[in-house]
């Protein structure tokens, strides 16, 4: 990346994991799980690109998923959804990077029983706000869920 400056300041207040039906297991650590999903942020900073207009911010947070069903499922890096303060949806931009030491979530990864991923994933935010962040996969059937972190 660019200009990088560690988000010193990131701070999980909360988070929760919700679910339909399934029990459910939330920490302060920057982890949710239940039976089907564990889901962190392991690291989050601001990205400062130099093509950029200054007053452009960006939020990268390095999140891990673990497949904790008993078969295969598939992602998007738009599973990864990022909420304001209004509630509204802040969409995850894409980084062409040529820099291989730092990995981005890619579109349909998926993930076999009892592995897990990590990457970055990339939003456009305004530094002083409040944001919640939820995974809910669309690529399977069975379960439907939703694990939501709050930032500030």
């Amino acid at each position: 990346m660019k200009k990088v400056l560690k988000h010193s300041a990131l701070v999980l207040t909360a988070l929760a994991l919700v679910a339909c039906g399934n029990s459910k297991k939330a920490s302060d650590n920057g982890t949710a799980s239940n039976s089907n999903f564990e889901v962190s942020v392991k690291d989050g900073m601001y990205v400062l690109p130099k093509d950029e207009d200054s007053n452009s911010h960006y939020l990268a947070l390095q999140v891990e998923i673990k497949n904790n069903r008993d078969k295969q499922f598939s992602f998007t890096s738009q599973d990864i959804a990022l909420y304001n303060e209004k509630d509204e949806k802040v969409e995850p931009i894409q980084i062409y990077e040529s820099d291989s030491k730092t990995k981005f979530m890619s579109y349909g990864d998926s993930l076999s029983k009892g592995k897990s991923v990590a990457g970055y994933v990339v939003y456009e935010v305004d530094k002083d706000a409040k944001y919640e962040l939820h995974f809910a996969p669309s690529f399977y059937d069975d379960v439907k869920e939703n694990k939501k972190v709050k930032m500030t």
